[in-house]
């Protein structure tokens, strides 16, 4: 048993481990956007882990001078400008980023216990 790579997750539990993993990401995605969105989750905060933080600004001009800042996302600068739930799910998307380390390390234990569950892998000696 033990931790596999991601590669290997990937070659024996196919679709069970990418909807598990994608079902992690989605929850995650989910329930930061509510928090931010809420109020619960301050965006000055996330916004720091990337040394962008300045108090003065609100959610929507911290997001949109980062993406001035970014050639990818500078086109698109004002359409989060004009809509702040866009901000929001993008400070949402950048939090999701930070959690990656904690998604895979519960996604690869979980993976093949679901497998199993729904009859994708053989059952382990302890099941038989």
């Amino acid at each position: 048993a033990g931790a596999k790579s991601v590669k290997a997750m990937f070659q024996q539990y196919g679709p069970v481990f990418v909807v598990t993993y994608g079902s992690l990401y989605l929850t995650t995605l989910g329930c930061l956007f509510m928090g931010v969105q809420s109020g619960v989750l301050d965006p000055a905060s996330v916004f720091g882990f990337l040394g962008q933080a300045d108090e003065t600004k609100d959610t929507v001009q911290l997001v949109v001078d980062f993406m001035q800042h970014h050639s990818i996302t500078q086109p698109y600068a004002h359409v989060v400008e004009s809509n702040p739930t866009y901000a929001n799910l993008a400070v949402a998307w950048i939090a999701t980023k930070f959690t990656e380390p904690v998604r895979l390390a519960v996604a690869l234990p979980i993976t093949p216990k679901i497998a199993r569950y729904l009859g994708y892998a053989p059952k382990t000696a302890v099941e038989k």
